[in-house]
């Protein structure tokens, strides 16, 4: 069972890294240039996360980042279904080992439904926490609803919120709830 799902990781990690992101609807948002750092893009169902993940990645390639250190990788895969968090080490060590260069450029995960690992935080933290990984880059991930965020392990995290007409960007701080969208270190 262990080699098969690192087969399938190794085959999802392949086709991350070699498909140009899809062709989509810009959006006029783009992330905080805050490195090291968790952020969380939150929202209602099927408002456009996953596409925003594929935005901010086509952008950092567009910016001269590597492909091969901006992961994007979908838990959403019913092959991935008995994944646990004691089996999400393999992602990043997998990662390493088919594409170890350029090793001085950081490496930031897209992370797409990881709340469908139950356990998932510790594994985030960790991976913030290990240097020479993502110390210098950035986890984002997408959580279905605000109702599934979970956060106490944790900390200096950014929320992204939008509506429609909202002032977006890292320039738009957000300090209610009722906000109209942009950036908040506040997830309520």
């Amino acid at each position: 069972m262990k080699g098969q799902l690192e087969q399938i990781i190794r085959e999802k990690i392949a086709a991350a890294v070699e498909t140009s992101p899809p062709a989509l609807t810009r959006r006029k948002a783009t992330l905080p240039p805050i490195k090291g750092k968790a952020i969380a893009v939150i929202g209602m169902r099927r408002a456009g996360k996953t596409s925003f993940l594929h935005q901010c990645r086509a952008d950092l390639i567009d910016a001269g980042r590597s492909a091969n250190r901006l992961l994007y990788f979908n838990f959403e895969d019913e092959r991935l279904g008995g994944l646990s968090k004691e089996d999400l080490h393999i992602i990043p060590d997998t990662h390493l080992r088919m594409f170890p260069e350029p090793a001085d450029e950081p490496i930031t995960l897209f992370l797409d439904e990881i709340q469908l690992v139950s356990g998932w935080e510790t594994f985030v933290r960790r991976l913030l926490d290990t240097p020479g990984y993502c110390r210098k880059g950035q986890v984002i991930y997408k959580e279905a609803t605000c109702s599934t965020l979970r956060l106490p392990l944790l900390l200096g995290i950014c929320f992204w919120r939008e509506a429609p007409g909202a002032a977006v960007g890292p320039e738009s701080h957000v300090d209610s709830p009722r906000c109209r969208g942009g950036w908040s270190s506040d997830p309520s």
